[in-house]
């Protein structure tokens, strides 16, 4: 190393690397010397702050105490800076040391000192310490402050009394007067401060923060921008809460997207977005228009703001999107700032429509290159999400990814790769050969063996279904040669299940397998070992019987086999010495959803729509006691949705013919495919009527609309002394409720036996929404219960929604969209207006987070 690269070194590096925390608790006995000596106890602070903040909080409670008293002795210090600095290492302190209260008699003179600069520190550093039966002292003090000259003083009082109200809430009401007079100060931060505090104190009154709102507004007090950007976020919260639209409150926010400051611009545009996400009908083109406006700014933060708000924005709006912003949004993927570049191409990926998708996947190759893993995922999870689209673009997405795959990139990136291609291959049955081929070229030069033994195990699965099976026996038997253990356990069984599944190949696979019979690892030779005697025995693959599948049997085996190592060991092992009684299964009704899917399955002119991804609960469309009963199960397909209605004949006298359902869709651009009306239905017979909905591709994954109904059959008089006559028939009609296709009839209700380390890895790996919100429409614990897990489509895990408390209670929630899991968690309490609800939706794709959890603002 050159004399000049090592000068640059020690330049670069910090003056506190490797400090020493022992060596810095030595050095506190300076405090203590008679003749202080400034700058050398400002150094020492300074390290202490970098080992709190920098390297993290490692002190013990004793060791920070002691920090803490020894801190203290430098209030004899007359010299500002040290004792700014000594507040701020206290403050830092307080949350770490114990007996803190010891400071509280010295820092009561400093928050009556006649220096600004001690009484506004004072005031920050004593309202952490107190507790709130100590706040009432404190009264006079703090509420004087708020109205000082020195503004300083007046923010520490006001940042102040926000701590203390969650201590303390009915105190810190009685400073209403004062803060308001805050709020009209010329101070910016002031002013912002003081807003602040104002609405901590309001915001249990709905009423009282409206009105607030509004009184700002039309007044134009506010000067400060910091105070206008909250003022604008609290306007958002009341309209979320009343899911109405407030036109004042509106008004000012649009008014906001044209304010000259780029700050107060962009909130009140991001703000708009908000509650169009929130499912408020509200016109957005001028606040796309504004960030349009944004994304040529010269600032790089600006930019990323747009970007960033436009991407959350393009799930719901994509059209809008991509006609105002589409130029911009393609010009900026070449930008030298890779967060905003790949903010930008996510965003294109979402708006664009499937005509011209295709454009922004070929600049995603080339941009990939140059960035790092974080941002890959970012892309990675965009295209995740595009698949579930448009799954007619398979072959672009699945190049893509392939061509990615070879790519430089660490085991997150390549696992998310793998992920999105194993969803491709799970919602596209056309893409499964082209993508195992795929999969099987990149095991041959995969450098991670945890994503080898799961595309291994893919291939025991998928490939002696394929159509030419025999092909990827070679990369398989590769990896037997060439890999560590762990993988060569995994390519035997993969092997094995070639063998069982294609018995053709059965010979060939012996074979293979007999060349590993001496391999050196015990796990792989008792692999080829069992599954040579389970294909020479020519024994079923049920061998792996339904015994082994039920957790019961493996407890008994456990038993059995430490029964036998307690025991006598001469003799060997006896598998058929384990007493297996299979558990008694509960007999349970059949639900009419099962029973439903069932049938609509076996319907041939549905058989080209693919699976099932979701059926709805029964809903029923008339009362029970009706001359004609109907009810009625959704059930969705990759691109349609058919209704399954079930009609019952009541009445003795009518015979109905040719029953069919008339639908009218609020949404014009769902079409009807095809309807299979009941030819006949007698009296006391349950017929099934069907409609076929094509639903609309327009870039949004769960689409909803709503159905009015009317049952229309002709009818034959029935005499029971006489036979019908079918050619007197008449037309009538019948009036039946309304049909609604929520976002929840999506979903797919799933139970997670390990819900808490799926919930846990969500929150690492995935996205969250989270949101807080009342039910007005309920009155119970137990009714919102209901409500929640009707509307979201999920199902109750862990049992939570059995209730262990009538006033508050955690419900636990476990689902799916096609492969794609989705947990949730609502924390709920009964207040006077209803169930006050916390909800957290968490899943790997961030669209279903939002588009789920936003499903109570479009009620």
């Amino acid at each position: 190393m050159s004399r000049s690269e090592k000068k640059n070194e020690d330049e670069n590096q910090s003056p506190f690397y490797n400090l020493d925390k022992g060596a810095v608790m030595q050095e506190m006995r300076i405090f203590s010397a008679k003749k202080l000596k400034s700058k050398q106890c400002y150094i020492l602070l300074t390290k202490m702050l970098y080992l709190i903040n920098t390297k993290g909080s490692n002190l013990t409670s004793d060791e920070a105490t002691n920090v803490f008293i020894a801190v203290t002795k430098l209030f004899q210090t007359r010299d500002v800076a040290l004792r700014r600095m000594m507040y701020l290492l206290l403050k830092e302190l307080i949350p770490i040391a114990e007996d803190t209260i010891i400071a509280y008699a010295i820092l009561i003179k400093d928050v009556n000192s006649s220096v600004d600069a001690y009484r506004a520190n004072a005031i920050r550093v004593i309202s952490g310490i107190i507790d709130r039966n100590l706040i009432g002292q404190l009264n006079r003090f703090l509420k004087q402050a708020i109205v000082h000259r020195d503004p300083a003083v007046a923010s520490s009082a006001l940042v102040s009394g926000m701590h203390l109200a969650q201590q303390s809430l009915d105190t810190i009401k009685r400073w209403s007067s004062e803060v308001q007079d805050a709020v009209g100060s010329s101070n910016v931060m002031v002013q912002y401060h003081a807003l602040g505090l104002l609405h901590q104190i309001k915001k249990h009154d709905r009423l009282a923060v409206s009105k607030l709102i509004k009184s700002l507004s039309r007044s134009g007090s506010v000067r400060s921008h910091f105070a206008q950007c909250l003022l604008i976020r609290f306007s958002v919260e009341v309209l979320q809460e009343s899911r109405t639209i407030d036109e004042n409150i509106l008004d000012y926010i649009q008014g906001c997207v044209s304010h000259t400051n780029e700050m107060v611009s962009l909130e009140a545009a991001r703000a708009l977005c908000k509650l169009c996400r929130g499912g408020l009908q509200i016109r957005l083109s001028p606040a796309i228009s504004n960030l349009q406006i944004f994304l040529s700014s010269p600032n790089p933060t600006v930019k990323f703001a747009a970007a960033r708000t436009l991407n959350q924005l393009a799930n719901f709006e994509p059209e809008t999107i991509a006609s105002i912003c589409s130029y911009e949004l393609e010009l900026l993927i070449q930008d030298p700032n890779k967060s905003i570049a790949t903010m930008c191409i996510t965003t294109l990926l979402k708006v664009e429509d499937e005509k011209h998708i295709e454009r922004p996947l070929k600049e995603i190759a080339g941009f990939v290159k140059g960035i790092g893993d974080e941002y890959k995922m970012v892309v990675i999870e965009a295209l995740k999400v595009l698949s579930l689209k448009y799954p007619g673009k398979y072959i672009a997405i699945i190049d893509l990814l392939s061509d990615l795959l070879r790519d430089d990139g660490g085991l997150e990136y390549k696992k998310s790769i793998i992920e999105t291609i194993l969803l491709v291959l799970n919602t596209v049955p056309e893409a499964k050969e082209s993508g195992l081929e795929n999969l099987c070229e990149y095991i041959e030069d995969c450098e991670f063996p945890p994503l080898t033994v799961r595309i291994l195990h893919l291939l025991g699965n998928e490939g002696p279904t394929s159509l030419n099976p025999s092909k990827y026996i070679r990369y398989i038997y590769n990896r037997i040669i060439l890999e560590d253990s762990t993988v060569r356990a995994s390519a035997v069984s993969a092997l094995a299940k070639f063998g069982m599944d294609a018995p053709d190949l059965k010979p060939k696979i012996l074979s293979l397998l007999e060349r590993s019979i001496n391999d050196p690892d015990d796990e792989v030779r008792d692999r080829v070992t069992y599954y040579r005697y389970i294909l020479g025995e020519e024994i079923e693959r049920e061998f792996i019987s339904p015994q082994v599948k039920d957790i019961s049997y493996l407890n008994t085996l456990e038993q059995s086999l430490q029964d036998y190592l307690e025991g006598d060991t001469e003799l060997p092992f006896d598998l058929s010495d384990v007493k297996y009684v299979p558990p008694v299964e509960k007999v349970k009704s059949e639900t009419p959803i099962v029973k439903a899917e069932e049938i609509v399955a076996s319907v041939p002119e549905f058989e080209h729509l693919g699976p099932i991804l979701s059926s709805s609960k029964l809903v029923e469309l008339t009362e029970s006691e009706t001359e004609y009963v109907v009810s009625c199960v959704k059930h969705i397909y990759q691109n349609h949705l058919v209704f399954q209605f079930t009609c019952e004949n009541t009445l003795e006298e009518q015979h109905l013919l040719n029953v069919r359902v008339s639908m009218e869709a609020s949404n014009k651009d769902w079409v009807i495919e095809t309807e299979i009306p009941a030819e006949s239905i007698a009296y006391q017979e349950t017929k099934y009527i069907y409609v076929c909905v094509k639903i609309p591709e327009t870039g949004t994954l769960f689409q909803t609309n709503t159905f009015w109904n009317v049952l229309l059959f002709d009818v034959v008089d029935v005499d029971p002394e006489f036979e019908p006559d079918f050619d007197d028939a008449y037309p009538d009609e019948y009036q039946i409720e309304g049909i609604s296709v929520n976002t929840g009839d999506y979903i797919k209700g799933k139970l997670f036996n390990d819900f808490h380390d799926k919930w846990d890895l969500l929150e690492v790996e995935g996205s969250e929404f989270k949101a807080t919100f009342v039910l007005s429409s309920v009155n119970t614990i137990e009714d919102a219960v209901k409500e929640i897990t009707t509307i979201l489509g999920l199902r109750a895990n862990l049992d939570s929604d059995k209730l262990s408390h009538p006033k508050k209670h955690i419900l636990y929630l476990g689902g799916s969209y096609v492969e794609v899991d989705i947990v949730g968690r609502v924390r709920m309490k009964l207040t006077g207006s209803g169930v006050g609800v916390e909800l957290v939706i968490r899943s790997s794709v961030d669209e279903i987070c939002q588009l789920l959890g936003s499903t109570f603002y479009t009620q």
